[in-house]
């Protein structure tokens, strides 16, 4: 089951490597707690400067300088924002209280981090639900053939006729029951029209 969880997260996230985890704000990049003069709300986020991000822990620019706010919310999309320095306070926020704070993001969003390997890959809880359902239908169909006679998975000749010879009441009471619905679709019709 869990080659098919690994199978389904690939295929929903083609084109995405491991950075998805850190969203838009890579890994080894700097983040603050910024706060803005006007108001007690605060956020997470990279500061980028002149096509640069910002490194410093406590950056020192001039009040008419124009910054970019990358949000540090790799769970939901929000768009940069580009402000002056003055109306931000910018205080670094340590690295291992980033890491806990965007897993414990994930997890309060409806995630579930799939490890695989060295890597850590956020799973929507209900994609997650939605492959388990996927691989239940699959085994039940699976099953089903199996006892209703669908001998085209079965490799040889041998397998075939032993399955008959057990089933047969269950092979041909499908065959019977849908030349029954059948029946009974053509009579409505008829009577219909």
């Amino acid at each position: 089951m869990l080659v098919l969880l690994c199978t389904l997260t690939q295929f929903f996230m083609i084109g995405v490597d491991s950075d998805v985890y850190w969203g838009v704000v890579p890994e080894n990049v700097r983040t603050y707690t910024i706060t803005y003069s006007n108001s007690d709300n605060y956020d997470y986020a990279a500061l980028f400067v002149d096509g640069e991000w910002v490194t410093e822990s406590t950056p020192n620019f001039s009040d008419n300088k124009q910054v970019t706010l990358y949000f540090d919310y790799p769970w939901m999309e929000r768009a940069p924002n580009t402000t002056l320095f003055r109306n931000i306070q910018a205080n670094p926020e340590p690295r291992a209280l980033r890491s806990k704070r965007i897993e414990q993001g994930y997890l309060d969003a409806g995630y579930t981090m799939l490890r695989i390997d060295e890597e850590v890959i956020p799973v929507n809880r209900r994609d997650l639900e939605l492959a388990n359902r996927a691989f239940e239908m699959m085994r039940r169909n699976q099953t089903e053939n199996t006892v209703t006679g669908d001998t085209s998975n079965l490799h040889n000749e041998d397998e075939r006729k032993d399955l008959n010879a057990r089933y047969p009441l269950v092979r041909w009471g499908s065959h019977g029951l849908t030349l029954t619905l059948a029946t009974l679709l053509l009579a409505y019709i008829y009577k219909k029209y």
